[in-house]
């Protein structure tokens, strides 16, 4: 994708609508869904790769986190559907985020954006 990283920021924002950023080791405490920015990884001379992680999260009681995949497939599909736009595979991987001492618990929806052009393989 060319135009940088704030163009593609942009074009997340407008997919994932009511997003809010955090950091990459930010810490949170309350349900909702998050953005973070993780880095960047250089494909060649003239392009590199955006790394970026959406946070749901959401509260639980009795430590049922199976009420949440509902949403999390909604999530991947944006994901799927971002990359399918950009003719790419954005997609690396969702994985459970344990919290033992509070009722929340977070999924992290990690995908990557290639810069500049360069494609994802």
């Amino acid at each position: 994708m060319g135009g940088g990283l704030k163009k593609t920021v942009e074009l997340i924002k407008k997919t994932f609508t009511g997003v809010k950023f955090i950091s990459a080791n930010g810490y949170i405490n309350q349900a909702g869904l998050y953005l973070s920015f993780n880095g960047l990884t250089p494909l060649s001379a003239l392009g590199d790769s955006a790394h970026f992680s959406i946070y749901f999260c959401a509260n639980s009681l009795e430590n049922d986190n199976f009420a949440a995949l509902t949403q999390i497939d909604e999530l991947r599909e944006k994901v799927f559907k971002l990359g399918a736009n950009l003719g790419e595979n954005l997609f690396k991987n969702c994985e459970l985020i344990a919290n033992k001492d509070s009722s929340l618990y977070t999924y992290a929806i990690n995908f990557t954006i290639n810069l500049n052009g360069e494609k994802n393989e």
